[in-house]
C-alpha cells in the first residue's frame, strides 16, 4: 500500500463490558469477524457509531473504549496483530449496507498518518 491514511483522533474501539480498568487491556479488545477478511480489530471515527454497535444485540456485552492518541492506536493494533488478529475494520457495521473498510494492520500501520 502505497497511499497514506488520515486518522484523526479520538478515535473508538469495543471492549467487554465487564472491563473496568483505567488502561485498556488488551484481551479485552472485543474482535469482530468481516465476511472476507476474518478477525478485525474494529476502530470507529465517529462515537455515535461506536455506541451504536455497542448497544447492538448481535454484539452483546460490548461498551466504547476511547482512544486518545496515534501511539496508542499503533501500540493496540501491533499487540492485536502479534496476538493473531492481521485486519483491521474501520467503521464496521452489522447492516450489510454499511460493511465499512477493512485492511491489513500491516498496511494499516504503514500508511497511518496523523490528519490535518
Amino acid at each position: 500500500m502505497s497511499a497514506s491514511i488520515a486518522v484523526r483522533v479520538p478515535v473508538w474501539t469495543l471492549i467487554e463490558a465487564s472491563w473496568k480498568g483505567e488502561a485498556i487491556r488488551l484481551a479485552a479488545i472485543t474482535r469482530l469477524v468481516h465476511s472476507v477478511a476474518g478477525q478485525c480489530v474494529p476502530i470507529y471515527r465517529n462515537v455515535d457509531l461506536a455506541n451504536t454497535m455497542a448497544a447492538d444485540p448481535l454484539l452483546p456485552g460490548n461498551q466504547v473504549w476511547r482512544i486518545d492518541t496515534l501511539h496508542e492506536l499503533r501500540y493496540i493494533l501491533t499487540n492485536a496483530e502479534f496476538s493473531g488478529v492481521h485486519h483491521v475494520g474501520i467503521d464496521l457495521a452489522t447492516d450489510p449496507a454499511r460493511p465499512g473498510d477493512t485492511f491489513t494492520i500491516r498496511d494499516f500501520l504503514a500508511a497511518m498518518q496523523p490528519a490535518e
